[in-house]
């Protein structure tokens, strides 16, 4: 991957609402709500990988004390996690890849 396919990709992510949050490998997150969130990851081969997590419980929340009487709050949270990789070809459109992941492939 040079750099401005680099740059295209960043541009092409920011157009789809993501929020980058590393560069190398390329990164990106976007939450639909508190209880949607999809992360991609595009790396130098081109290679697409796209989790989507979404929360399927209520947060259970616990209270509990060490043997030296520590008290901590424990947060316990149920969800349901979708991985998604694609390696690009010579001509895809990384905006239309993205969407068919997003929209297309995770609801069959």
């Amino acid at each position: 991957m040079n750099n401005s396919e680099k740059q295209n990709w960043i541009r092409t992510l920011g157009r789809l609402r993501f929020d980058i949050t590393r560069y190398d490998p390329l990164c990106a997150r976007k939450e639909y709500d508190t209880h949607h969130m999809v992360e991609v990851t595009l790396d130098a081969s081109s290679q697409v990988r796209m989790v989507i997590t979404r929360q399927i419980g209520e947060t259970i929340r616990a209270q509990r004390t060490s043997r030296a009487g520590r008290e901590y709050t424990i947060f316990s949270e149920q969800n349901a996690v979708t991985i998604i990789n694609y390696r690009l070809r010579a001509g895809d459109d990384l905006a239309e890849v993205l969407q068919e992941m997003e929209q297309e492939i995770t609801l069959k």
